[in-house]
Parts: C-alpha cells; sequence; structure tokens
C-alpha cells in the first residue's frame, strides 16, 4: 500500500535521461476510447456513429497508441499522466481493455504499454459509463484500472497525492476523483451532474494542504474546478476556500488546476482571471477532431515555465 504523503517520484529512469534543473510532465485527457455497435473499433470515417460533435471516435484507437509510442521514445518525461475520459459509453461499447491493452490486429498500443511506472491517471465522468451506477461500478473501475489495492483516500481510491522531484526542483501532485461520491454523506446525490467534492474528499484535502510543504502544486481534475458550469459552486468554493488558508500559511505557495472534460479547442486554455488563489489550465483532448492534442509542462524553478502542445495525427487505414 502506498503512503501517499511520503511518496517522492524522482526522476531518474531505468533507461531515461535525467533533466537536471527541471522537471517535464505529459498530459492526455478524453481520449473516448470506444467501438461501434457491433463491437468493433471504429475506424472508418463514414460508419455509424464515427463522429459526434468534435468527437471524432474513428480516430481514437490510433491516436492513443501514437500518443504511447511518442512517449516511450521520449527520454525526457519525469512523469505521464492522463485527465479522464479514457472511454467512452454513451452510445456505444466502451474498449477499456482496449485503453489498458491496445487492440489487435492493428497492433494499437495501450496503456500499459507505456514504459515507465511513473504514470498515473485520473477518472473521467465518461469513464463510469461501462460500469453502471453506484458502489459496485467503483469497485469494478478501481480494479480495472489497476486501482483495486490502493487506499481509499477522502473517500476514493483515485485520489492521490505524491511529490515528483529533480534535484533542488519539487512538485506536489494531487490526483482527484471528481465524479464518484458517497451518497450517504454528500447532498447532490450520484450521479453527479457536475464535479463535485463530497465532505470526505474535502477534509482530506484540508488535510493534505495543511501537511504540504513544496511551494508548487498541481491539482489534476477531470472536470474544471476553475470554470464555470463544470462544478458545484458550493463544493468550488470549500476548496477555493483551503487554497486560501494554505497560502496564507505559505506566501510562496503557486497552485494550478490542470483539467480537461471540455472539448472543441486545440490548445491549452487559460483560466487565471477565475480565482485569486489558483491558476486553472484547461488541456486540449486528443479525440477532438483527426489531429488530436496532449500537452507538455515543464517546471523550473518550483513554478511552470512551459505549457507546449503536440498534435497527434490520425492517418487513413487505406
Amino acid at each position: 500500500m502506498r503512503k501517499q504523503y511520503q511518496q517522492h517520484i524522482r526522476s531518474s529512469w531505468r533507461k531515461r535521461r535525467i533533466l537536471h534543473g527541471k522537471i517535464k510532465l505529459a498530459f492526455i485527457t478524453d481520449h473516448h476510447i470506444t467501438r461501434d455497435e457491433n463491437n468493433e473499433p471504429i475506424d472508418n470515417p463514414n460508419a455509424d456513429g464515427a463522429t459526434r460533435s468534435n468527437k471524432y471516435f474513428y480516430t481514437g484507437h490510433q491516436k492513443h497508441s501514437k500518443v504511447i509510442e511518442e512517449l516511450n521514445q521520449n527520454e525526457e518525461f519525469n512523469y505521464i499522466f492522463t485527465l479522464g475520459d479514457m472511454i467512452d459509453g454513451d452510445h456505444f461499447p466502451t474498449d477499456s481493455d482496449g485503453f489498458l491493452e491496445g487492440f489487435e490486429p492493428e497492433d494499437y498500443k495501450g496503456w500499459n504499454d507505456i514504459e515507465t511506472d511513473n504514470k498515473e491517471l485520473v477518472i473521467g465522468n465518461h469513464d463510469y459509463d461501462g460500469v453502471g451506477d453506484g458502489q459496485q461500478a467503483y469497485d469494478d473501475l478501481a480494479n480495472k484500472y489497476g486501482h483495486g489495492d490502493y487506499e481509499e483516500l477522502g473517500g476514493s481510491k483515485f485520489n492521490q497525492t505524491f511529490v515528483i522531484e529533480d534535484e533542488d526542483i519539487s512538485v506536489r501532485i494531487i490526483c482527484l476523483d471528481v465524479n464518484y461520491v458517497d451518497t450517504t454523506d454528500y447532498e447532490h446525490g450520484y450521479p453527479t451532474e457536475q464535479g463535485c467534492l463530497p465532505p470526505k474528499t474535502i477534509s482530506w484535502l484540508e488535510d493534505v494542504f495543511e501537511n504540504n510543504d513544496e511551494d508548487l502544486v498541481l491539482v489534476l481534475t477531470h472536470y474544471g474546478i476553475v470554470r464555470d458550469g463544470n462544478f458545484y459552486p458550493d463544493d468550488r468554493d470549500e476548496f477555493l476556500g483551503i487554497v486560501e488558508v494554505a497560502k496564507q500559511n505559505n506566501s510562496n505557495l503557486i497552485v494550478y488546476n490542470l483539467f480537461g472534460h471540455n472539448h472543441g479547442t486545440t490548445s491549452v486554455t487559460n483560466f487565471d482571471n477565475y480565482a485569486p488563489t489558483i491558476y486553472g489550465r484547461r488541456i486540449p483532448t486528443l479525440i477532438d477532431f483527426e489531429t488530436g492534442q496532449y500537452a507538455i509542462v515543464t517546471i523550473e524553478k518550483n513554478n511552470i515555465s512551459k505549457m507546449n502542445v503536440k498534435e497527434v495525427e490520425w492517418e487513413s487505414p487505406e
């Protein structure tokens, strides 16, 4: 079982180059891996269900595989994250196996093919589509994505916190499940229609920030805490109150909320003006359009120095 407060992830990966003086992170979001009604991967742009709004489902398996191949070839990343909606089960069968293991005979790569243990996932609303509602669905999801044996923190096995460091640079990571709630102690019930932070999670976050020694904190969520229409306002206000107290106790503290969920953009979107205590960054999605995106975040001198977007192009198999 992981020691959530003491765990430090160092950058000296086996077979990977150390970036002295900087930390580099990769963020992918909204893969939306799915199959058609015949349980086959959608790879034909003219097939039923191939697109819906900005989501180009027929590009999903291939772009997901391409990103993993790129990450395996890049020696610079200290850690790799996905910010949720790995699968999509609104209309067709989900493909959680395809997300994790890849798919034959095309030999598409899956999440488990990433050649490092320094990777973590944040759960999204569509990830619950394939498993149903309630406690059993949550348990099934935790087991499916390798979190079955994790300690339950703040009401979810998908809540985690750890520190990544390289020489004199360090960053605290907080991964938040803002989708699942215990209906016995939360007024909005389940399933929620927006991002949420039930009482157990709020209590855990208070403890995390109270015990935090890092000047830089990245809060990773699927729904953006700092975006109107995505999050229950009372839960958001509770979170911002926790950050405000933490900043009063540490004037050097810098907090970012990095999130996905929203579609239709091809660049990192800035939400700095939303709340004075936290910076917001929306990561562009992998599934949108024939050319998807993922983000590369560089940290220097205990702050984010760069956020670049990498394009991933779909190529017709014909």
